[in-house]
């Protein structure tokens, strides 16, 4: 198989996503955080995860052939709109806590993967992401009792 450069990846979802993933990550990784040094080794763990995912989904829109450039799989405004509120995150959990964050960025992402978006996948969505929230507040806060950011809901 041979590696060439993607004249269309522009229009590539993937390509914008991976490369939203890499500045995403390592504008988490900048941010200030007040716990102390041993609490920070988990997210930034996470956080260069998230940018070496990017970079290989960028990667893989880059060098894959033109054939397999799927039309109509660009990004659309809704799609921008919702990673530029992604941006938010770090300060959101401050405001709101970790839970409540954490349960509007898996509404976001799920979105972005829906392909129907209708009510009823909408619905279903949401109530996938609270069991989620829900099942990683009981393992953490409340049998781990691990100290996590909290804000004015959870």
């Amino acid at each position: 198989m041979k590696l060439q450069f993607n004249k269309k990846v522009f229009g590539e979802k993937e390509f914008f996503i991976g490369i939203f993933a890499v500045v995403f990550g390592g504008f988490l990784l900048m941010e200030k955080d007040k716990n102390p040094e041993i609490y920070q080794i988990y997210p930034r763990f996470v956080f260069t995860a998230l940018m070496m995912i990017g970079i290989i989904m960028a990667g893989k829109a880059v060098l894959q052939s033109e054939a397999k450039n799927k039309k109509g799989t660009g990004v659309t405004v809704l799609e921008l709109i919702i990673l530029a509120l992604l941006l938010a995150v770090r300060p959101g959990m401050e405001f709101l806590g970790i839970y409540s964050t954490l349960f509007l960025v898996c509404m976001a992402i799920g979105i972005l993967l829906e392909k129907e978006r209708t009510m009823k996948n909408l619905g279903k969505l949401a109530c996938y992401n609270l069991g989620l929230t829900a099942v990683l507040y009981v393992a953490f806060t409340v049998l781990l009792r691990v100290n996590m950011p909290k804000g004015l809901l959870f």
